[in-house]
């Protein structure tokens, strides 16, 4: 048997293989379903489907993803995709997210900007499903679209105007001596408890900087100081 070169013998080790760690076996069972367009979508939304944090964001185009909406509907076979069930309603995808995502922009009727596509994962997602604040906006876009706005404003008054900054204070007010609060309620209260909220999950001084706007990272460090969750994931 010819020697190996020097150059490969540095690659090569001598150890014995005893000194390798076993190999842990697992049995894998395998079913099949068939879900429709609307199934996924809501599986999808609701968290039963969910995007793993070693998945790649998405990155189809819009002329791509619509060939698969279009194969859809003229009844072509459509690749396989491949899910891991963690436990009963919970599946991780294994496979396949580009076509599942781009299903559930079809089914929404949207498809991310394209400047907006890489960063689809924190803008869009939390705990591999929607996140709830923007389940809370499509909502109220359905009832604002019901009063027929007679402006562009997101936050409109009874009148159909754009909502002064008084007449949310005034709300704010109200609802605070309403909840019992112990002390009186005004709007920037909410831009604290978003930064505290932010902190509590444990998001970076940085981050909570750029979702605030802060100018000055001071005005931002008051949120994560005292707040243990920063060192969660140090060892991670």
């Amino acid at each position: 048997m010819p020697e190996c070169p020097d150059e490969l013998n540095t690659w090569m080790s001598d150890t014995d293989e005893s000194e390798h760690p076993s190999v842990s076996e697992y049995n894998i069972a395998v079913n099949a379903n068939d879900f429709n367009s609307t199934t996924i979508a809501s599986y999808m939304e609701s968290g039963v489907i969910k995007l793993p944090f070693f998945q790649r964001h998405f990155v189809w185009e819009r002329p791509r993803a619509s060939r698969l909406i279009e194969s859809l509907i003229l009844g072509l076979p459509v690749p396989q995709i491949f899910l891991y069930e963690q436990s009963k309603h919970n599946f991780l995808i294994l496979d396949g997210q580009q076509r599942l995502l781009s299903i559930f922009f079809f089914i929404k009727k949207r498809f991310p900007k394209k400047d907006a596509i890489g960063k689809i994962r924190e803008s869009f997602l939390h705990d591999g499903k929607l996140k709830p604040e923007i389940k809370v906006i499509k909502a109220w876009l359905k009832e604002r679209a019901k009063m027929q706005p007679e402006t562009d404003s997101f936050f409109v008054s009874e009148r159909r105007g754009p909502l002064s900054r008084k007449t949310a204070w005034v709300l704010i007010r109200a609802y605070g001596k309403k909840a019992r609060l112990p002390l009186p309620a005004h709007p920037h209260m909410l831009r604290h408890a978003c930064g505290f909220a932010l902190a509590d999950q444990g998001a970076d001084t940085r981050l909570i900087q750029d979702y605030l706007g802060h100018r000055n990272i001071q005005h931002t460090v008051m949120y994560t100081a005292s707040n243990p969750a920063r060192f969660e994931r140090l060892w991670r």
